[in-house]
């Protein structure tokens, strides 16, 4: 009796023991915080179980229109990376980084991208919209990961590895996909953000705040937005994930034109979706423009 006791006492230190170092080892996770949920997906992926990543703006939402909460300051307090898009596309992220007393490493993962400049002349921050560009936000993360951890830089250096080869046939895939288009198609979007995906794909964009020169258009600029869409051979109006669609509709509505999407731009979906991920978003928004013009 006093023998299976002690063997069962022995059996359960010893399973403590191996749970230790797992327990250890969340608590030594790299803190990183991304500004939204392409970055932190791309720094999941690329950081393993070696990262412990947040998102300052959540799945699902208007990047446009956030506002950081002291709870976010606090945060980004304890963070050890913190991950931008850069560009001008995170305005309010100085004000959030000196309340915080942000110590760590800041990367900003668009550095070494090729900017397309938009109308006022300033860069367009959207440069994930290419998967090309995908892989330098990947690279630049990586090395930042590795610099403040680089017991882990190996590790990190296999991962970037792996999904850049998964970036570079999921693009590979999609542009066959895009392919099978006819090249006059126009596709009408809520605003200017998908100027590196037609790039990329051979798409028309054109945003309908930027043609009508407001973000809230008079009965008079929608008239206008309604024979710009009849100017285009082959056109539809998409939804943007993360914005109010009745404006969009009340387009399609007006010119008899198709309405469809959501396109996810500066968000990704929830789980479950498929454009919960950077390169599931990419298929989603491929599969919309497909189905659209193949009607």
């Amino acid at each position: 009796m006093l023998y299976a006791v002690i063997v069962r006492v022995v059996f359960l230190f010893g399973c403590c023991a191996l749970l230790l170092p797992s327990m250890a080892a969340a608590q030594n996770k790299v803190n990183v915080v991304a500004t939204f949920s392409v970055l932190s997906n791309i720094a999941s992926e690329v950081g393993g179980n070696r990262v412990e990543v947040n998102s300052i703006i959540q799945h699902q939402s208007d990047a446009h229109s956030f506002e950081p909460s002291p709870q976010i300051a606090n945060a980004l307090s304890k963070a050890q990376v913190l991950v931008s898009n850069g560009l001008g596309f995170e305005t309010w992220l100085d004000r959030i980084m000196g309340a915080s007393g942000f110590k760590g490493l800041h990367v900003v993962a668009s550095n070494g991208v090729l900017p397309i400049n938009m109308k006022n002349g300033q860069p367009d921050p959207h440069a994930w919209q290419n998967m090309d560009n995908g892989i330098v936000y990947a690279k630049n993360i990586a090395n930042a990961l590795s610099q403040v951890d680089p017991d882990g830089s190996a590790y990190y250096t296999e991962n970037l590895k792996a999904y850049t080869n998964k970036i570079t046939k999921a693009n590979s895939q999609l542009k066959e996909m895009v392919s099978s288009l006819p090249d006059d198609l126009t596709a009408i979007t809520d605003h200017d953000a998908f100027a590196y995906f037609g790039d990329a794909y051979g798409v028309r964009f054109v945003a309908a705040a930027a043609a009508s020169g407001s973000a809230e258009p008079s009965a008079r600029q929608v008239a206008k937005l309604v024979d710009l869409a009849h100017s285009y051979k082959k056109v539809a109006f998409f939804i943007e994930a993360g914005s109010n669609p009745r404006f969009m509709q009340q387009l399609g509505r007006e010119a008899n034109v198709s309405v469809a999407g959501p396109l996810y731009a500066d968000t990704l979906a929830l789980p479950g979706h498929l454009a919960h991920t950077y390169i599931g978003m990419f298929e989603w928004n491929i599969k919309q423009l497909v189905q659209a013009f193949s009607e």
